[in-house]
């Protein structure tokens, strides 16, 4: 199944200390790794399929926009700036 991103870019500039400056193609593998080892095991793998499945097709629910848009997102915003630093600092 295709890599479906639980945060969009605008919205991790918005809610984070990423600014600009950092390419989303850098931030990406990174934000998978995250939604993977992070999101996943608390929601639990057949939920986390559905978001990604609907992602993907663009039809997320009411209920999963809630969800992603409440408590995912947040989340993610969280751990991203808690794992980008080592990430960006060997990248250059």
């Amino acid at each position: 199944m295709s890599k479906a991103l639980f945060i969009s870019e605008q919205t991790l500039l918005d809610n984070s200390i990423v600014n600009e400056n950092v390419s989303y193609t850098m931030i990406r593998p990174t934000l998978i790794k995250v939604q993977e080892m992070r999101i996943q095991p608390i929601v639990g793998s057949p939920l986390y399929n559905q978001i990604k499945a609907q992602i993907i097709a663009s039809t997320v629910s009411a209920l999963n926009q809630t969800l992603l848009e409440d408590y995912i997102q947040p989340a993610l915003v969280q751990w991203l700036q808690f794992e980008l630093p080592m990430v960006l600092a060997f990248s250059h």
